[in-house]
């Protein structure tokens, strides 16, 4: 029994040294497990320890998400812009084989001129004799027709007139009776020969005025708006009656066309 009770105990120590050396390797089971590795580490941690400079703020995505063509942007400028159009007035007359053109280009310009070249005649060997409806009784040197109150000589020719303005306009004739010249009789005749004068515009009806003072009388014949054009017609004739003196008579016609 001496010789058991040793070997008994060596086993024991061998068992027991068996455990603690076991005990000594803890884990095993990971020991294969980085057998498959690349031998590559990447890692990524946030988190306020990782700011290095911490005056910066929003960095938690309270910011505004830029998005191009979901938030459009714009620069605009809207600029005055002022248009100044110069005025114009243009006024053409014929007759009498005469043509005049007066043209006003901007303020202050006044095309103002007498004729030079044509006058309005009253003959009766030109314009000739009309009566009171301006019907036409004849013409001649010699003409056998007596004076009456229904009977005038007209002038030698129908005068047309057309105005243009690009700004409110008016057009007016201004005219006076004739005067006797100083060779006329005029012991009991009037030195004064009224000026019987028929006006139509565009499409309108015949107007008559008689010019019978010794001062001038102005006539409105239109007035009209911007860009508009009127063409108007006049027909002049004197009186021829028992109370007429023989001889020359002068005065004037005058058109006028204007802005307003």
């Amino acid at each position: 029994m001496r010789k058991l009770f040793p070997l008994f105990l060596i086993l024991m120590v061998l068992f027991v040294s068996s455990l603690a050396l076991a005990e000594t390797v803890p884990d095993a089971e990971l020991y294969g497990q980085h057998v498959n590795d690349d031998g590559i580490v990447i890692t990524e941690k946030t988190g306020s320890q990782f700011i290095n400079l911490d005056y910066i703020k929003n960095r938690d995505g309270g910011y505004y998400k830029d998005v191009n063509g979901k938030n459009p942007q714009a620069a605009q400028l809207t600029i005055r812009a002022e248009a100044y159009i110069p005025c114009y007035i243009k006024m053409t007359v014929t007759g009498n084989m005469g043509n005049s053109v007066l043209e006003s280009f901007g303020p202050g310009a006044a095309a103002i001129s007498t004729a030079q070249k044509y006058y309005m005649l009253f003959d009766n060997e030109v314009g000739g004799y009309v009566d009171g409806d301006w019907a036409v009784l004849g013409h001649g040197k010699n003409a056998e027709i007596q004076p009456g109150d229904d009977v005038f000589i007209q002038g030698c020719d129908q005068l047309k007139v057309v105005v243009y303005a690009n700004d409110t306009f008016r057009y007016d004739v201004i005219g006076a009776a004739l005067v006797a010249a100083s060779n006329v009789d005029t012991t009991i005749a009037s030195p004064l020969l009224p000026l019987h004068m028929r006006s139509k515009v565009d499409d309108g009806d015949w107007d008559l005025f008689i010019f019978d003072g010794d001062t001038a009388d102005t006539v409105r014949i239109a007035e009209r708006p911007a860009t508009d054009t009127i063409t108007a017609l006049h027909q002049f004739r004197v009186p021829y009656t028992l109370s007429t003196a023989h001889g020359q008579y002068n005065g004037n016609i005058t058109l006028k066309a204007y802005t307003i």
